[in-house]
């Protein structure tokens, strides 16, 4: 899709992936933010997975950050350098491929990760093995930051009470939706993937068990980055800093 075209598709808050893998946000969160600025101060390489149109990545690069742009699409990857400046372009390296399968980094060679809003559509084992897999990439005292949909998530607010209830019954992945009847009939033709739910107990317990230390683990309030209808509570996105200790 040319950058014109997506120009047409976008909202204020969202812009639909090419791949049926949900939304980008508009706007950079405080997730992103702290991101960027810990990225200024590491010398070991930085990766944003999952980059999608690259809000994060280009703002890398205005602040003349070196930073690996990936996306299972490489559609949005040619959208992220279109829409990159002369200046920007010399910071931006586009690695197309699925996380982790098709990406090779040695052990303790990144600095600083993003990933937002990508581990929810991985069911539980790859969810786990994403976790260790980032570990071991990480450098020690490189941070791992991330963002991923709570089961308190507006356009999936039919799941909550199922949620709960298996939750009650101690079932031991309570978030996961293997198909689309809980979701909001208006949003279900821009996704097609299983959903992993995780609250912060349960995020806590996966990144913990692969060897991070928790630094920040919060709900988000994501009033003024989503559209009313991805609104619940106050807690809609799980949002993480691990470090590598």
């Amino acid at each position: 899709m040319t950058l014109h075209l997506l120009k047409q598709r976008k909202c204020d808050y969202y812009e639909p992936t090419q791949n049926q893998m949900g939304y980008m946000t508009t706007h950079i969160d405080p997730i992103g933010h702290a991101f960027l600025n810990f990225a200024q101060s590491v010398t070991a390489p930085v990766i944003d997975i999952g980059a999608a149109y690259g809000h994060v990545v280009l703002e890398a690069a205005s602040r003349q950050i070196d930073i690996i742009a990936n996306d299972l699409d490489p559609r949005h990857l040619d959208i992220i350098l279109q829409r990159a400046t002369e200046q920007q372009l010399p910071y931006i390296m586009p690695l197309p491929g699925r996380f982790p399968e098709q990406m090779q980094f040695q052990p303790n060679s990144l600095g600083a990760v993003l990933i937002c809003r990508v581990l929810h559509f991985f069911p539980p084992n790859d969810w786990m093995n994403a976790a260790r897999t980032l570990f071991q990439w990480l450098i020690p005292g490189g941070k791992l930051f991330m963002t991923n949909e709570s089961p308190y998530f507006g356009t999936m607010r039919k799941f909550i009470p199922v949620y709960l209830e298996r939750k009650r019954n101690g079932h031991p992945w309570p978030g996961v939706m293997t198909g689309m009847e809980h979701f909001d009939d208006a949003r279900k033709k821009d996704v097609s993937s299983v959903i992993n739910l995780l609250s912060l107990s349960e995020t806590r317990a996966v990144l913990e068990d692969a060897g991070f230390h928790i630094e920040r683990i919060e709900y988000l309030d994501r009033k003024g980055i989503y559209p009313d209808d991805a609104l619940y509570d106050g807690r809609e996105t799980v949002g993480v800093i691990a470090v590598k200790t």
